[in-house]
């Protein structure tokens, strides 16, 4: 029997009335956690996580494998004229993959094409990504996404003898 929260901890031992149809639970249906049955913590929190698994599951139509990418990403606009750097925004990543990325902005991007720039083991990461698609979530926040297209000077890094003559 599964406890609701609203429940007491002793409704939840009592034994189930006869005109109660339900089938008794399976011990070891708790997706193999072992404490699950006997935690309503843990139950409850399994629950969640097997509903959002099962809002999920539609058919994969990416030939690349997704990575989660919780982490800043900065993107500056690519002008024909080059990079405008006083455009860049900071967003938040969501999936990563060779040559696709995907993040969250709390407004529509009005650029097609931008240096998103990744911090990798200390540097800048200059790619230029070519934003396919936007949409609205249920969160408050846009989703968009597009493709790697190819490697690009990040306007955030600088060169060694740049950042040293300009810390002196």
């Amino acid at each position: 029997m599964i406890q609701t929260l609203a429940e007491p901890a002793s409704a939840a031992r009592a034994p189930a009335s006869r005109t109660d149809r339900s089938p008794p639970a399976r011990a070891g249906t708790s997706g193999g956690n072992r404490h699950a049955d006997s935690d309503p913590v843990a139950q409850r929190v399994l629950e969640a996580i097997s509903a959002q698994s099962a809002v999920r599951r539609v058919q994969e139509r990416r030939r690349e494998r997704r990575y989660p990418y919780p982490y800043p990403v900065y993107l500056t606009p690519l002008g024909s004229d080059g990079p405008q750097v006083d455009e860049t925004v900071q967003v938040m990543g969501k999936h990563l993959s060779a040559h696709g990325l995907d993040f969250y902005h709390d407004q529509p991007l009005p650029y097609r094409r931008m240096i998103a720039s990744l911090k990798v083991n200390g540097r800048w990461v200059g790619v230029v990504l070519d934003l396919k698609w936007c949409r609205f979530n249920t969160d408050g926040f846009y989703e968009n996404g597009g493709r790697l297209v190819s490697l690009a000077t990040s306007p955030l890094a600088c060169d060694e003898a740049a950042c040293a003559a300009s810390n002196r």
